[in-house]
């Protein structure tokens, strides 16, 4: 009797279980599974050679006998003993998993990165947890297995696997079966639900029991969350240490701005090994200069306990005031972003470590942004200036055309108490050439040439129609502005006496013209003429509306209707308010009428908070300087 050999090869645990039919002996062994032995072919098994790692779909039983039952096959030996061969074909089955993409060289041992993404209070799951899943892919090879043959798709630990239907529904998997021939058209995706308790330690498996092939894949929910800079810099600034979301370049020149970034790694020890796969970024700060430390190059950070941890510096003050303000950092695992926080850049105020100044060298960085920048209307033209010597205690001043600025003016404003002054307005006055009969006609100033009568004289008469005395008082002139808005509040200050200026010069060169063209009638017709006489009341119609009587540099006209300030005052005194004594200052002896009309229109100065960078300034800490915003 022939007898063959009947070898069983089943799947069993992590490889293929051989067995000895036919009354063998019915002792087993294990090989090892090589995954890169499973590929999916018809396998020829001739005699014992033993196919490795493979899942069989067809078990073979094979019986012969002497009389060659078995075919063509058998054939008789010298020593009268029978041989026989055997051959019949087998299908491989090959099933894989794969998680985000991981290699078959890490999907078992450090398996997939997931993010954790914390679902709602009442259990589902959030845009971002949706949007940080990631995909599941399933095969099984060959794909035209019979339909009635399954793969059965199981997951365990601290994330949840999701099945996407036709209709976009996630449907949550534990334990299901698929068809075969059909598991690689349906679309399955992770979702962190928890975070792990050690690495690796979730899993999916497919399995073919049929043939009992069968791969797995681990994966690890982590956390990976910023410890600085965390929270809102805005509602919630912090300067320093621990959740630092507010930075300052330091006052040196070039200025630097130092940041330690550190990020907070579950489960333990678990940030050893994402180390290498993780980066911190964070974003520009104009044309400063940017450098990681040598121990985190690219932003590949280092270790610390249970943390990630980086330095990046950034190197001279940018050129533009919009580069500072609101940034933001991250960081990455695998090139997918798992944490980001915003946090805000500043410059040191009274420090003078901007990008070289052409048109004031030298001065606060202050004064070089916020022009710049149109902070607070500081005029393009305006100047920087120290405050000392003779400007220790000036906040800015105006001066041919020019206004001037110190560190005072970015400081605090206190507005004026209440100041009353007695005097009377004339409202109106009337002017008509009068002609008056000489005399001694031969001492008239009249040329032949006039077309007045002879032996007459004309002049100017001038009638004031004056109000009585009253008391005008004036309340809370001035701004109160602090930092950005005092600054303001100065500009416009010095622009009101700008303007004031332009107007007085203006006025002076129309007088000195018309003064010029009554010298001109005086010269060709004679004082006396009536050809003067109309020069003569063109001069003093200008002075009553534009001249300047007492000579504070105010128009007449503006002090006795109020001008755009509604601010009325005497013509006939310099410092109708006595702003000289308020302030012991004797330079408003000359000036105190124009001074409190500039200090009027403080409170119409404009500024913008969300642009103030400075430190301290209207966005820096939970105590700001400055209106906030």
């Amino acid at each position: 009797m022939l007898l063959v050999y009947l070898r069983r090869f089943t799947r069993m645990g992590g490889g293929l279980r051989e067995g000895v039919g036919n009354n063998m002996d019915n002792t087993r062994t294990t090989s090892s599974r090589a995954r890169t032995n499973r590929r999916a072919h018809p396998f020829r098994c001739r005699g014992r050679v033993r196919p490795r790692s493979l899942g069989l779909s067809k078990v073979v039983d094979v019986v012969s006998n002497p009389n060659g039952a078995l075919g063509t096959n058998v054939v008789a030996k010298k020593d009268g003993k029978y041989s026989a061969t055997c051959t019949t074909n087998f299908t491989v089955v090959k099933v894989d998993v794969a998680i985000a993409g991981v290699g078959e060289d890490k999907e078992e041992t450090e398996g997939a990165f997931v993010q954790y993404a914390p679902d709602t209070t009442n259990g589902l799951i959030t845009v971002e947890g949706t949007n940080q899943m990631v995909g599941v892919t399933f095969s099984c090879e060959p794909t035209d297995l019979p339909t009635n043959e399954v793969v059965t798709i199981t997951s365990s630990g601290p994330g949840e696997l999701y099945e996407e239907l036709a209709n976009g529904e996630l449907v949550l998997i534990t334990a299901t079966n698929y068809p075969a021939c059909e598991i690689a058209n349906h679309k399955f995706f992770l979702h962190g639900h928890g975070v792990s308790v050690s690495c690796s330690d979730g899993l999916i498996e497919i399995g073919h029991p049929t043939s009992g092939a069968k791969d797995i894949a681990k994966y690890t929910c982590f956390s990976l969350q910023f410890i600085t800079p965390a929270g809102d810099p805005v509602a919630y600034p912090i300067d320093s240490g621990a959740g630092q979301n507010e930075f300052t370049y330091s006052e040196a020149n070039p200025g630097v701005l130092t940041m330690n970034l550190k990020a907070s790694v579950s489960p333990i020890g678990y940030a050893a090994l994402i180390r290498d796969d993780c980066r911190f970024s964070v974003d520009p700060i104009g044309d400063s200069t940017m450098a990681w430390d040598a121990s985190n190059p690219d932003g590949v950070p280092t270790v610390s306990e249970n943390c990630l941890i980086a330095t990046v510096t950034f190197t001279g003050l940018p050129k533009t005031n919009s580069d500072f303000g609101k940034k933001k950092a991250s960081i990455s695992c695998r090139g997918a972003i798992y944490d980001q926080n915003d946090y805000e850049v500043f410059f040191a105020k009274i420090a003078k470590n901007h990008p070289p100044c052409s048109t004031c060298p030298g001065c606060s960085n202050w004064f070089y942004y916020w022009r710049e920048g149109n902070v607070c209307s500081i005029p393009n033209d305006a100047i920087w200036r120290e405050a000392e010597g003779e400007n220790a205690d000036t906040f800015g001043w105006h001066e041919q055309g020019v206004v001037y600025l110190t560190d005072l003016a970015a400081g605090k404003n206190s507005d004026a108490k209440t100041l009353t002054a007695s005097f009377s307005i004339t409202t109106s006055c009337i002017f008509r050439i009068e002609k008056k009969a000489c005399q001694f006609p031969e001492l008239l100033d009249v040329r032949e040439t006039s077309i007045g009568e002879k032996g007459y004289s004309y002049s100017v008469e001038e009638i004031k129609l004056d109000s009585r005395p009253e008391v005008h008082e004036i309340t809370g002139i001035g701004g109160d502005g602090k930092g950005v808005g005092c600054v303001a509040q100065c500009a416009v200050h010095e622009l009101r006496h700008k303007v004031d200026w332009q107007s007085q010069n203006e006025a002076n060169a129309l007088y000195d013209a018309l003064v010029a063209a009554r010298d001109k009638m005086v010269d060709d017709f004679g004082w006396d003429s009536i050809e003067t006489a109309y020069a003569e009341l063109k001069v003093k119609t200008f002075l009553w509306s534009s001249g300047d009587r007492d000579g504070d540099r105010m128009m007449d006209r503006d002090e006795r209707g109020g001008g755009d300030t509604g601010i009325l005052s005497d013509t006939e005194d310099c410092d109708t308010y006595d702003f000289a004594q308020y302030f012991k200052d004797g330079t408003y002896g000359g000036c105190g009428d124009q001074e409190i009309r500039a200090r009027a229109v403080e409170p119409t100065a404009v500024y913008h908070v969300e642009l103030d960078w400075s430190n301290p300034g209207c966005q820096y800490s939970d105590v700001p300087y400055g209106p906030k915003k």
